[in-house]
């Protein structure tokens, strides 16, 4: 399959999913990912859920981090021109929502990404390689390549591996680790 054929697939197969499904499975995800990572005194990146896209919840992961003397951001799109910033985020943070219902910050506190220790990342698929599948904008290759080379990539999935290799072009910069609800993958 092309990657917009395994973009859509993916859209479809989370579009089925109950409430209560996308709740248990991202439970599962937030266990996965604080049994295999110590984000403690670490600087993280992270994501918040598009609710009506039925991506994973991010709300209790963001909140463990918040609490966990960890220094968090998250991105904030630009829609033109497309591009993403970023803000340091706190505890007190207020959040409203974009146009597009994208949970932001009401006010933005710049970071210097080649400060960041990990990055958690949205995606719809992913392959044995660390190769993924996003929305299609490039958005997050192009943050990912101005971030320091030891920044740890992990992807956070709904579903498992993609069982073939997803096409990569050249500006693909790929995971260092993908949490499903039910494995953790290092590539």
């Amino acid at each position: 399959m092309t990657k917009f054929q395994i973009r859509e697939y993916y859209k479809t197969k989370r579009t089925a999913l109950s409430t209560t499904e996308i709740e248990s499975l991202s439970f599962n995800i937030t266990n996965q990912l604080h049994s295999t990572f110590n984000f403690e005194n670490k600087f993280v990146h992270t994501f918040y859920t598009v609710k009506h896209l039925k991506e994973i919840d991010t709300y209790k992961i963001n909140n463990s981090l918040l609490l966990s003397n960890c220094k968090v951001a998250t991105s904030i799109t630009q829609f033109n021109p497309l591009h993403l910033n970023h803000s340091l985020i706190t505890s007190k943070t207020n959040f409203i929502l974009d146009n597009f219902k994208i949970p932001i910050p009401s006010k933005t506190i710049p970071i210097n990404l080649k400060n960041l220790d990990f990055v958690l990342i949205p995606l719809l698929a992913f392959d044995k390689y660390g190769n993924r599948v996003g929305y299609g904008k490039g958005l997050y290759d192009s943050f990912l390549k101005d971030c320091n080379p030891s920044c740890i990539k992990i992807g956070l999935s709904l579903f498992d591996v993609y069982h073939d290799l997803i096409p990569s072009e050249k500006h693909d910069i790929q995971l260092d680790y993908c949490i499903t609800p039910y494995n953790s993958y290092s590539f």
